[in-house]
């Protein structure tokens, strides 16, 4: 219970004479406060926390200026290093501020690339070292996994600082590059990247039909483009050309542009739709659209959202999938082939961990790296793909899947008239999942509807397929089929892509 003694404590952390005594004078100074017995380290612990947590700042406000990151740094330098770990983890330090505070000192630098290993109940440590285990515990909180060849700290950095975003593909009329559109180069695609002016921390991108929506760390969403169904949020109708921040949307933590609709998830698990809703895509219970975002009432504890062309998924912390919105080729799951208005819960999925849509068909990968898909022509019922096994992503475009196992490498099948499976210009549709031998070290994969992207652990950007609307970014003179892995050579750091027919958005550090 908290008294006098607590109040005194705090007055003595936030004191002058304590905060401008060296590290081991700080230190010396909490072991006198323990050995009165008024309180013990536990509590002592957690009003270190508290002051911390005061002295930083909520997700959704600026960051702390430098000196606040330096004061910060000197207090956490006086403790170890399971105390440092603890005030951390359960504090409010969080993305730009965390990786400025472990880049202040040598000191806590080697407390946030420290490894981890368990002990037994005799103390005695077993199984093998987890490195930077600071940022997989925080990253297993985000629930992102770790594909292989990724530092949990620089994956945490890419999650939560963010960086740059081109554009390129397509002529840009509606606005969806996030540019304004001169009619005199009408005829003229962007072929090459672009970078806009406008968007900086931004952490997360996801391009629909003409348009796209913009994560940031502030958890704000930046869109653009064709507005014409209301697929930008903006209570209006009219097309956005250049980045604007939707007012309606706040607390976001993931962002998905399908066909025509978009969804977005907050940090309480909610789901927000707006957009068209002819099918039933925003699982409201009717149909039409939705010009400003709407909260979903039967959507709840959710972790992952995809869109697919006129249809949603969701997945809740339970690794439960629900469906809505369009069922023609039984890309729901449910049985059937008919449309549903409201989520309903896919039968006979469990574990599920990560969840895609495509055009017309859908893929979900559980927590024993399986895949399990419906749709297209595989028909409504989920089934497993028993070729495929050790799987940490699965992407699905337009008839194509792509699926990254813990290897690095990446599989693919499925249609192949614009050589978006990468092998070769001489192989047709592919039933069976094949490697593609010539990509190495990818963390990720992105299948659009006719080409596909992947991101190897340099931040280096590998493509192919259909290049029509210079949507592979390849410059000028670029053949309009690409049937093997080509290197983008103008791109460089990039941590995450989207794209659809016509256009790509990418993020860059």
């Amino acid at each position: 219970m908290e008294n006098y003694t607590f109040d005194l404590v705090r007055q003595i952390l936030r004191s002058p004479a304590f905060l401008v005594q060296t590290v081991d004078q700080q230190q010396a100074t909490l072991d006198q406060i323990v050995a009165t017995g008024e309180i013990t380290r536990e509590d002592l612990f957690d009003l270190i926390n508290q002051e911390v947590i005061s002295s930083g700042h909520e997700q959704n406000k600026e960051h702390l200026p430098k000196e606040e990151i330096e004061k910060l740094a000197f207090n956490l330098e006086g403790f170890d290093y399971n105390t440092f770990l603890n005030i951390v983890i359960n504090g409010d330090l969080y993305g730009p501020d965390l990786i400025a505070l472990c880049n202040s000192s040598k000191k806590l630098s080697g407390y946030c690339n420290k490894a981890f290993q368990s002990v037994n109940k005799q103390g005695i440590p077993y199984g093998e070292e987890q490195d930077q285990w600071l940022f997989r515990v925080l990253l297993d909180r985000m629930r992102v996994r770790i594909p292989n060849g990724k530092l949990p700290r620089q994956l945490y950095m890419e999650k939560t600082v963010g960086g740059r975003v081109s554009t390129f593909g397509g002529e840009g009329k509606f606005g969806e590059l996030g540019m304004e559109w001169n009619y005199k180069e009408e005829l003229y695609i962007k072929n090459i990247p672009l970078l806009n002016p406008d968007l900086q921390h931004i952490i997360q991108v996801s391009s629909g039909s003409n348009f796209s929506l913009c994560l940031d760390s502030q958890r704000r969403v930046w869109v653009f483009g064709d507005n014409t169904f209301g697929e930008l949020g903006l209570s209006q109708r009219s097309n956005q050309f250049t980045p604007i921040l939707n007012p309606n949307l706040n607390n976001i933590i993931q962002v998905s542009a399908g066909g025509r609709h978009s969804l977005c998830l907050d940090a309480n698990g909610k789901v927000w739709g707006f957009g068209s809703n002819q099918s039933g895509q925003l699982g409201l219970g009717d149909e039409g659209l939705t010009k400003r975002p709407v909260l979903n009432p039967s959507l709840n504890n959710i972790i992952q959202i995809s869109t697919g062309h006129s249809y949603s998924l969701c997945l809740d912390n339970q690794g439960k999938v629900f469906s809505f919105g369009s069922n023609i080729t039984g890309q729901l799951g449910l049985g059937d082939r008919n449309n549903r208005k409201i989520p309903i819960l896919i039968p006979g999925l469990n574990g599920i961990i990560q969840i895609s849509c495509g055009e017309a068909q859908s893929a979900c990968l559980d927590n024993q790296g399986r895949i399990w898909e419906f749709g297209g022509h595989l028909g409504p019922i989920p089934l497993l793909n028993e070729y495929l096994s050790n799987i940490i992503q699965v992407s699905c475009g337009n008839g194509h899947t792509l699926c990254l196992d813990d290897q690095g490498q990446v599989w693919s099948y499925g249609l192949n008239d614009y050589g978006q499976l990468g092998l070769g210009e001489n192989n047709g549709a592919q039933d069976i999942p094949i490697i593609i031998p010539s990509l190495n070290n990818i963390v990720q994969v992105e299948a659009g509807d006719n080409s596909s992207f992947f991101i190897d652990n340099r931040g280096q950007v590998w493509v192919f397929g259909n290049n029509q609307d210079g949507q592979l970014g390849l410059g000028n003179d670029q053949p309009l089929l690409v049937t093997t892995p080509t290197l983008n050579q103008n791109l460089n750091n990039i941590i995450q892509v989207s794209f659809t027919d016509t256009h790509t958005i990418c993020i860059g550090l």
